[in-house]
């Protein structure tokens, strides 16, 4: 199976994912009224909010929207070729401002080593069912014997 093949549409299931987050988020927390509009958003798309078991593959939703971020985000920023040029110049001319341009291509230098590590990352995780995948979502202080599962898992151990 594609990982980008479409997916049905939604079945109607039990429980409500979204209202399991929102009671997780404290009063006053910047992200809870748009946890809520977000459950409200997809109730009116879907008729019901986001169920477990509704006929969708969830990691398949989570990697699309993955991929999805990466774009956006990338969008949102300045094209990284600018920046280069710009540092570059700078440190080639000298003066008050190349330490500051060095110190930028440097930054940017590992900006694009960590993009291409995390893409690596993600076609990893996306084209097997990585450990990853088996990890608990809630957050944990994880065991020593936990530890130990995982690096099997992967094959480190």
């Amino acid at each position: 199976m594609n990982p980008l093949d479409p997916q049905p549409a939604p079945l109607p299931a039990e429980g409500d994912v979204w209202a399991e987050i929102i009671a997780e988020l404290p009063e006053g927390h910047v992200l809870r009224p748009l946890a809520i509009e977000r459950r409200a958003q997809g109730i009116e798309r879907y008729g019901v909010p986001l169920q477990r078991g509704n006929g969708r593959d969830h990691l398949v939703d989570a990697l699309q929207e993955a991929l999805d971020l990466m774009v956006y985000l990338r969008a949102a920023t300045p094209r990284p070729g600018i920046w280069w040029r710009l540092a570059r110049a700078l440190v080639e001319r000298g003066g008050p401002h190349a330490s500051a341009a060095a110190e930028l291509t440097a930054l940017l230098s590992a900006r694009h080593a960590a993009r291409a590590e995390a893409q690596t990352a993600l076609s990893t995780i996306a084209l097997q069912r990585h450990a990853l995948w088996r990890l608990p979502l809630a957050p944990v202080d994880p065991t020593a014997r936990d530890v130990a599962r995982w690096l099997l898992a992967e094959g480190a151990a």
